[in-house]
């Protein structure tokens, strides 16, 4: 268990013995009440999960075939349509942070860039490139291999 882990979970812990007496304190309320104290309680406690796991989970490490490249790779988003991933990624430079949107064919392996910007994410206008094939060892491949998995 990782810091991050035991952290998320003490805190998991910490909403849950508080939630659990804001429930006891209304108990004392009949029908209804308690019944839709219950409902805030369970969705707030599931809103509150879901924000947890983005947040710690929000860059994946790309792993690299080939050393030599000065920079860091990081998956920030992934949504599959059948054989086609659509991916977006992080380059962190020496001197820049770029943000890509590509589409990969599983099947045949094959990759297009839909967008680019140094800026961030949502500063990426779509102008989708053609279907490429790709080099072994690229990040590119690297980026394929990784979403295809």
């Amino acid at each position: 268990m990782t810091s991050v882990d035991k952290y998320t979970s003490n805190r998991s812990r910490m909403l849950i013995l508080r939630l659990s007496s804001v429930n006891k304190r209304y108990s004392l309320n009949s029908g209804k009440g308690l019944m839709c104290n219950r409902k805030i309680v369970v969705l707030f406690a599931c809103t509150f999960f879901a924000g947890i796991s983005s947040a710690t989970n929000s860059e994946i490490p790309i792993p690299r075939s080939v050393a030599g490249d000065k920079g860091s790779y990081f998956l920030l988003e992934k949504r599959t349509n059948k054989n086609i991933v659509r991916a977006l990624h992080k380059r962190v430079g020496v001197d820049s942070v770029g943000y890509t949107i590509t589409e990969t064919n599983c099947t045949t392996m094959q990759m297009r860039e839909l967008g680019y910007s140094e800026q961030s994410p949502s500063a990426i206008k779509e102008k989708p490139t053609k279907w490429f094939d790709l080099i072994p060892g690229s990040s590119k491949s690297d980026l394929a291999s990784f979403v295809c998995r």
